[in-house]
């Protein structure tokens, strides 16, 4: 990350690293999108380790303190091979996830930007994956895959437009940064809304 680029550059630059990797996850077989999702895991895991060892003990921090080393011990668990394996991993990761993100607001803006961009990729890959083994109950064999290939197409079509406005200035970029951002959710929630009925 750049210390001077405004905040609407960072954002665009941040979508577009997770768009690029959401079309590579959706674009692997299961043995690659199972090593991919084990990468992202193993990065977000050391990130919170520092975080974590930077964090002075007592106060209001333990509580903070203990969702940290519960979702790091969510993340050091082992590969996730099976659709079973998968789905309970998936849910338990998400879970711990969510109630870290309580905290985050703690962290120094480039820290916490670092570490929820890194936590946004993980349930992304997390959602492909499950999306590659199966694991969506709402969607059936032929059905699962067109959904893939659409939301694969949507990320596409959504990086192609962020790639040719990153040189965007003040108000457009602003502008810019919040349809991709508003454009990314909608992909997000159309990939988590898979897997809830």
């Amino acid at each position: 990350m750049n210390p001077h680029e405004s905040p609407s550059t960072r954002l665009i630059h941040s979508l577009n690293r997770r768009l690029d990797e959401l079309i590579v996850q959706l674009s692997l077989g299961k043995s690659e999108a199972a090593e991919q999702v084990e990468a992202t895991k193993k990065s977000l895991h050391e990130k919170l380790g520092k975080v974590r060892s930077a964090i002075i003990p007592g106060g209001s921090s333990e509580a903070f303190v203990a969702k940290l080393d519960h979702l790091r011990v969510q993340l050091a668990l082992g590969k996730m091979e099976t659709r079973d394996a998968c789905a309970a991993q998936r849910e338990k990761i998400h879970h711990a996830l969510d109630d870290a993100r309580t905290g985050f607001h703690h962290f120094e803006d480039r820290v916490r930007e670092d570490i929820d961009d890194s936590a946004a990729t993980l349930e992304l890959k997390l959602n492909a994956l499950a999306l590659d083994l199966g694991i969506a109950a709402i969607v059936a064999g032929d059905e699962l895959k067109t959904r893939k290939e659409e939301l694969a197409a949507q990320a596409s079509r959504l990086a192609g437009k962020l790639k040719a406005s990153a040189s965007a200035v003040g108000e457009e970029a602003e502008n810019v940064a919040r349809e991709a951002r508003l454009a990314y959710e909608d992909i997000r929630e159309n990939l988590k809304h898979l897997f809830h009925s």
